[in-house]
């Protein structure tokens, strides 16, 4: 699926709500039910019914139309049915004849709807606004000057709901700026190429060779401490089981103070690998907050269980691209030895919490 599509979708549901004003009809809506239960009167059942029959008209008339296949799909597994065309028609209905006789129960219904679609709104702005400026590249082949750089948001990375696309869009959005001021290309040719929906979600990025060079070697490094973090949650298990409380505490303190010296560490590599793009110019402080940042936001990424990769043309052994293939490997080792670890652990707790039962009992 190219983004282009997912953009069109976006700005059509942006557009029909707020040029619409849909939330203050569904706001007036529940004012004329309020009045509806507190002064009944003919004149005011006739004001509530007109109101209702406008949005159901409005909902009927922005009802997608002559749309292909992918983008009905893309409108209805983003959840815009709900609150765009016939099926946002249908629930309006739905609750006017289950309480017919209930204007306060038919408002707080509504009310529901003008809440999640308030939500909804926000969060089509949000993503409309972090895509726009990655709308893909449009052709087949990878733009001369550009180089892939793949993510895969899998495991607690995944994206499930809206809310994960809105926060990792807007993530990357800033990993994305922050690389692109330290390499001084422009952000906005930072595009997405494609991406392939199912689970996990693959995105691959057409971005500038020096910025994707520049996160592949940040990646290097994080996959690096990522490895000795593992070791530490490994010993960490050890010493729970002890029961060694302060020691389990210190531990944790050493994975934050590991993390914390190395991103600085890396940060200063960066800043001087490439320092001759910051040459004569004034913002070096603010490209190295930027990139403390951005460096944080993917180490989270990747202990989530995202991952990120890269595409080179050159397919030696000692390629950027195979020396993160090693790395993966080695983690998925040490994590699949933790996994086992914490459910021998939980299997070792649950036997000695049954032995005490019995000796209670006996």
């Amino acid at each position: 699926m190219q983004l282009k599509e997912f953009v069109s979708v976006l700005s059509y549901i942006d557009k029909v709500i707020n040029e619409n004003n849909l939330p203050n009809l569904y706001q007036e809506l529940i004012n004329l039910l309020n009045q509806a239960q507190s002064s009944p009167s003919p004149e005011n059942s006739a004001q509530l019914l007109q109101k209702k029959e406008q949005i159901e008209q409005l909902q009927t008339e922005i009802q997608p139309k002559g749309w292909d296949f992918l983008k009905l799909k893309l409108f209805e597994d983003y959840g815009a049915d709900k609150f765009i065309g016939i099926k946002a028609k249908k629930a309006l209905e739905s609750i006017f004849e289950k309480y017919q006789a209930d204007p306060a129960g038919a408002a707080q219904q509504v009310q529901e709807i003008l809440n999640n679609l308030t939500n909804f709104n926000q969060t089509t702005k949000n993503l409309l606004s972090n895509m726009t400026n990655l709308a893909t590249q449009g052709g087949e082949e990878l733009e001369k000057g550009k180089q892939l750089l793949q993510l895969v948001f899998d495991k607690d990375s995944s994206v499930e709901t809206l809310n994960d696309l809105e926060k990792y869009s807007k993530e990357w959005r800033i990993i994305l700026l922050a690389f692109s001021r330290l390499t001084k290309d422009p952000a906005e040719e930072s595009k997405i190429f494609s991406i392939q929906k199912g689970s996990p979600l693959v995105v691959d990025l057409a971005l500038a060779v020096l910025v994707a060079k520049a996160i592949g070697i940040v990646v290097k490094e994080l996959l690096s401490i990522y490895e000795k973090i593992l070791s530490l949650r490994k010993l960490n298990l050890e010493i729970e089981k002890l029961q060694l409380e302060n020691a389990s505490l210190g531990m944790k303190q050493d994975e934050e103070k590991l993390l914390d010296g190395n991103v600085e560490r890396i940060v200063g590599v960066l800043m001087e690998k490439f320092s001759n793009k910051l040459e004569g110019t004034n913002d070096t402080k603010e490209v190295n907050t930027a990139l403390v940042k951005a460096i944080d936001l993917i180490y989270r990424f990747i202990d989530n269980g995202g991952r990120v990769d890269i595409s080179e043309e050159d397919g030696s052994t000692d390629s950027l691209q195979m020396q993160l293939a090693d790395k993966y490997k080695k983690i998925e080792m040490l994590e699949g030895s933790l996994e086992k670890r914490k459910l021998l652990q939980a299997k070792t707790i649950k036997t000695d919490s049954s032995d005490k039962k019995e000796e209670i009992v006996k």
